[in-house]
């Protein structure tokens, strides 16, 4: 079974909406520093994987958990899981590259952070 392709879509936003009220329940300064660790943490991902660093992906896939698990983002967490899995399974930037931007999706959906997106984010490579 490939993680990366059978996965299902995730209802973005059902899971922005739930994000969003657990991010709700945080003083909004750090709501902002929080959404802004999680878009970091997956720069960094895609950055780690497009230079083929395991070992960084496999690190920066375990910050990412930690933010999720601590901060119980259960809707989230299936597609962090889709991400996790595929890392895992060593799976190449093509497999790992969509899960990478569902979840930056959910990210964006949330309203929450103002950041200016990311160079990835800006083109369709």
């Amino acid at each position: 079974d490939n993680p990366a392709t059978d996965t299902t879509s995730l209802p973005v936003n059902c899971v922005s909406e739930d994000i969003r009220n657990t991010l709700d329940s945080i003083p909004p300064d750090f709501q902002d520093r929080l959404v802004s660790s999680m878009r970091s943490e997956l720069d960094a991902i895609r950055n780690a994987m497009q230079k083929h660093r395991h070992e960084d992906t496999r690190e920066h896939v375990h910050q990412l958990k930690g933010i999720v698990d601590y901060f119980q983002l259960d809707d989230f967490r299936s597609s962090f899981n889709a991400l996790q899995k595929a890392v895992s399974a060593g799976e190449d930037e093509t497999s790992v590259a969509p899960l990478i931007d569902e979840l930056e999706q959910v990210l964006g959906e949330t309203g929450v952070a103002t950041n200016e997106p990311s160079p990835d984010q800006a083109t369709d490579n």
